[in-house]
């Protein structure tokens, strides 16, 4: 299986019509015209979608093998790769005293055995980490003050986590790269910053907040902290970051919030 899918697009064309040949052989075994052209046009349409290495795998082969007679082989269920977090990595049963929580995204369970967090856009070399891979690399403490745009604060929250520009370095911004959105896991709320806002020392990915992995209400496994802007450009349950050349609004943004939104 995994030289099958090593194939390059190409090869797996020239594979395809090899298989075409054998059908053609259980045509005349068969006579089953009709059912050979079908099976040809699908092959065709599927390659050109560049789905055929999963057809091939799962649907094609058992059909010559079909016609060809039975296997002495059995056919093994394919099992999804999942990640195990380390122990002691789970959210935090309680939120940050003071801590007034907002969301827009519904429900904040996030599944650390499938989740990633992904750099891709304008970027050379795109990049999907799991868990254990970001908590793996180089790590930074800084304390800082929490504030909302509404008026309540949290002064000294000791946050702990990653600089934006650790992960910039591996996937390579490419020159036309102005700014950096982040995604969330659900889908709903986002926002951005400019690459060199997102760049700054006091700007980070955490994923602990005062030596503890983040309550679940608060972002975990990870979220934003922009230490100088309100609150609502700290993205919570990030999931993933994309590299534009164009300004993005934010959830709050769209309905009138400031782009920039420095503290006064």
């Amino acid at each position: 299986m995994v030289k099958l899918m090593a194939l390059t697009y190409n090869t797996a064309w020239d594979w395809a019509r090899g298989w075409v040949g054998v059908l053609t052989s259980c045509r005349r075994a068969q006579k089953g015209r009709v059912i050979l052209d079908a099976l040809t046009t699908l092959l065709h349409r599927v390659i050109q979608r560049r789905s055929f290495l999963a057809l091939a795998a799962a649907g094609a082969v058992g059909l010559v093998g079909s016609c060809m007679g039975p296997s002495n082989s059995t056919a093994q269920p394919s099992q999804q790769a999942t990640t195990v977090a380390p122990a002691g990595f789970e959210p935090t049963p309680k939120a940050i005293q003071d801590f007034q929580i907002e969301t827009a995204d519904g429900s904040t369970a996030v599944d650390l055995r499938s989740w990633k967090l992904r750099v891709s856009g304008l970027v050379s070399t795109p990049v999907s980490l799991d868990i254990n891979q970001v908590l793996a690399l180089p790590g930074v403490v800084q304390t800082s003050d929490f504030r909302c745009v509404e008026g309540w604060q949290v002064r000294g929250v000791k946050w702990e986590g990653i600089r934006i520009q650790t992960l910039l370095e591996p996937a390579g911004a490419k020159p036309e790269a102005k700014y950096v959105i982040f995604h969330t896991v659900q889908g709903v709320y986002a926002d951005a910053l400019s690459l060199e806002q997102a760049r700054r020392p006091d700007v980070l990915l955490a994923y602990r907040a005062n030596g503890s992995p983040l309550a679940e209400v608060q972002g975990f496994p990870l979220r934003l902290v922009v230490a100088p802007m309100y609150g609502y450009k700290s993205v919570k349950w990030v999931n993933g970051l994309e590299l534009t050349d164009k300004p993005f609004k934010g959830y709050w943004e769209v309905r009138t919030y400031p782009v920039d939104a420095w503290r006064g």
